[in-house]
């Protein structure tokens, strides 16, 4: 087994911009950097997590809840999370908490397979039961 750490901004990391990444991962772990990024950039961040992990890799997340931070509003509702992921991330679990008395959350996703992955139909999207 090999791992591989890359520091960047998250959002540049497989640009041109950012880090080389020379084959998808199979794991991506972010511990509170996703609900602190700027709104405008959440989807940036969802694009670099399609270029940097395989289809079937898992995403383990952890983020705070909405809150105020500094006089900012950082953090992120399992329904915004879910919503923002959900064309590429089925989420497997989600884990209520809390810090510092406000409310955070662990997740864990995994990247939807391509229907290429299936062979030449979807389960999804060949309209058979399964």
């Amino acid at each position: 087994m090999s791992v591989a750490f890359h520091v960047s901004e998250a959002i540049k990391l497989g640009t041109p911009a950012g880090p080389p990444v020379g084959h998808p991962f199979d794991l991506a772990v972010d511990i509170g950097c996703y609900h602190a990024i700027q709104s405008g950039h959440r989807v940036a961040y969802g694009s670099m997590l399609r270029r940097v992990l395989r289809e079937g890799g898992y995403y383990v997340l952890y983020a705070c809840g909405p809150r105020k931070l500094l006089g900012r509003a950082v953090g992120l509702s399992p329904q915004e999370t879910e919503t923002l992921l959900a064309s590429d991330f089925e989420r497997c679990w989600i884990r209520a908490g809390e810090e510092s008395g406000s409310p955070s959350y662990w997740y864990l996703f995994r990247r939807r397979l391509s229907p290429a992955a299936y062979g030449h139909d979807s389960p999804r999207t060949s309209g058979k039961a399964g």
